[in-house]
């Protein structure tokens, strides 16, 4: 009845294996990014939606050659499927400093 069959001599290792407490921390905006665009039209706007995912993408996996895994090109052709809002805002020019 509690035969290595029934997997109790497998369970009762597991259970008396120590266990070790698991910590995570929340990181606030780790989806979110920022882009400049040149302008409001549908081209400017898939295109800087192309750079966001990228951007999200490097800032989740931590790796720079992200791209290199296997469909993740083929989700920058249709980017806004990933993307749940964005908006615009406007900012005044750079400071630039001129001698």
């Amino acid at each position: 009845m509690f035969g290595v069959e029934s997997g109790w001599p497998l369970l009762l290792i597991l259970l008396l294996l120590p266990t070790h407490p698991v910590m995570a921390v929340r990181v606030k905006g780790l989806h979110q990014t920022t882009v400049l665009v040149v302008n409001r039209s549908s081209g400017a706007r898939r295109i800087a939606l192309r750079q966001v995912l990228f951007k999200v993408l490097v800032k989740v996996s931590g790796d720079p050659s992200i791209l290199q895994v296997a469909g993740l090109q083929l989700a920058l052709e249709s980017p806004q499927r990933f993307v749940q809002e964005f908006f615009y805002q406007n900012h005044i020019h750079p400071l630039r400093l001129t001698r």
